[in-house]
């Protein structure tokens, strides 16, 4: 009895396993990152190894962003410095009796606004590196093309989801 009732067990689980297998065969693979398709670098039926590039957006303008926020950074940086300075010789005159407790605020004030505009710079920068690297689509493993769905010049609009541009499917090396 416990034969049967494991033979019918393997059985009856046997198909729920290939269906979960062949819905995992493939992946749809899209950007985060919305622009124009630059180039397609795969066609279908192609093996790909991990950590190939599959596919890159037009990443002219995003590389000038990044040009223009290290640029901005070093901008805000003399001028921190330059609002440091002001304020530590402010803050001279202010332990001689020479300066009001009003400029030395407002001097405090200018400081920590500089600062503050050079963090948010940093922030945007980052912000500005990691959307030129989600301009690319790389194979996050080892697998066939399926379907190459975009084409050079297509644009990718992600507001509301992301665009699938290739399916991939996992290959056993």
């Amino acid at each position: 009895m416990k034969k049967i009732l494991i033979l019918i067990l393997a059985l009856s689980t046997a198909p729920l396993f290939a269906e979960d297998a062949a819905d995992q065969k493939q992946l749809e693979l899209g950007l985060f990152q919305s622009g124009v398709v630059d180039q397609v670098l795969v066609k279908s039926g192609q093996k790909v190894k991990k950590g190939d590039i599959l596919l890159k957006l037009d990443q002219q303008q995003l590389q000038q962003r990044v040009k223009a926020c290290k640029a901005r950074i070093e901008m805000l940086e003399l001028a921190e410095m330059e609002a440091q300075r002001e304020y530590e010789r402010n803050e001279e005159l202010y332990d001689r009796g020479l300066l009001a407790d009003r400029d030395i605020q407002n001097a405090e004030i200018t400081y920590l606004k500089a600062q503050t505009e050079l963090e948010m710079a940093r922030a945007d920068s980052v912000n500005a590196r990691k959307a030129l690297e989600y301009s690319t689509l790389k194979a996050p493993f080892n697998g066939e093309i399926r379907a190459v769905m975009a084409y050079p010049g297509m644009a990718v609009s992600n507001q509301m989801s992301i665009t699938p541009l290739i399916i991939l499917a996992p290959t056993g090396n």
